[in-house]
């Protein structure tokens, strides 16, 4: 088996570079063949995963490595071509590692590429789409561009979990403490200032609508924003995308619920709303930004979501 390992140069803030040197001298021990790929910048990494992945339904597998976070992850996800000729198997060497920690891929370096290595560990999970009816720039301004799809593996967020990450791309001290690994702190420490100055929206979500919206996350895995659990029962495997509508919260009930939501405590408090569907449409009543797996790039009133069940095979899971 030959595998295309891709990593990062940017992933956790440099970190990826650093798991690789240590991952490669596993991989040479235990004799795997794999051709090792180092794009120059987060956008090759796309090229990079369609040319290797646009083959015939008759090919052989291409068997991918990722080393990087859940960000490089989501740009590999919208790169492939054939996803019934790809599998993908992580190593998480991010900031959040939030699909990591929802699949638990962890363990030593020899024990994860044994993972990888198993084929019969391979396992299809669902993943999600967000298709933008519209799309404005980080000024507000209607962009004329046809309507633009993303797909997700973690979660697709809008408003202020989305604004966070904003923020944080442009943050140095999320850049500092991710290389010592409290990129969850890094959130939190964004969050609560951001809360004084964010201007909360309506949304209409399926028949449902609701004022004073502080943020709506559609998710397939529990973990995301480096390890909060919005959608504790959130999964990969039931054809369906849980939904978490956070409204009428005043600063001291956010102050109160984020702590509680890293556990998944928050469900059933007062002004958040959980779900289940395989699809959505959101509207809101101004542009605001959205988020895929953490990954920004535009604001928007009119998105729909919904689920692709057993769309991408992921190497290095718990067997059935």
């Amino acid at each position: 088996m030959l595998f295309h390992v891709i990593v990062n140069p940017s992933g956790g803030s440099g970190q990826a570079i650093r798991v690789w040197r240590a991952v490669e001298r596993v991989a040479r021990e235990r004799g795997m063949e794999y051709s090792v790929h180092f794009p120059t910048d987060t956008y090759l990494i796309r090229d990079i995963v369609h040319d290797l992945t646009n083959v015939p339904d008759s090919a052989d597998m291409v068997y991918l490595v990722i080393i990087g976070g859940d960000g490089t992850l989501n740009v590999v996800l919208n790169g492939i071509v054939n996803f019934s000729r790809t599998a993908v198997g992580l190593i998480p060497a991010g900031s959040g590692n939030d699909f990591a920690h929802s699949r638990g891929l962890a363990g030593s370096y020899d024990q994860m590429l044994a993972h990888i290595s198993d084929v019969s560990r391979m396992r299809a999970l669902d993943v999600g789409c967000a298709v933008l009816h519209t799309c404005f720039d980080d000024l507000g301004n209607h962009l004329d561009i046809p309507e633009k799809s993303v797909l997700f593996n973690n979660a697709v967020g809008l408003g202020f979990d989305a604004q966070v990450c904003v923020t944080i791309q442009h943050s140095k001290l999320h850049e500092r403490l991710a290389k010592v690994g409290l990129a969850k702190l890094a959130y939190v420490g964004t969050a609560l200032p951001l809360l004084r100055r964010f201007q909360n929206f309506s949304l209409q979500i399926g028949d449902a609508r609701y004022e004073d919206v502080l943020f709506a996350a559609i998710m397939l895995e529990p973990y995301e924003g480096g390890g909060f659990q919005f959608c504790p029962s959130a999964s990969p495997y039931d054809g369906v995308l849980d939904s978490c509508v956070a409204h009428g919260l005043g600063l001291a009930d956010v102050a109160s619920l984020l702590p509680k939501a890293l556990k998944g405590e928050h469900v059933g408090a007062e002004g958040v709303e959980i779900e289940q569907s395989p699809s959505y449409r959101l509207r809101t009543d101004h542009p605001v930004w959205i988020q895929a797996d953490g990954e920004v790039e535009y604001r928007t009133d009119d998105v729909s979501v919904r689920v692709y069940e057993k769309k991408l095979n992921v190497l290095g899971l718990e067997k059935d």
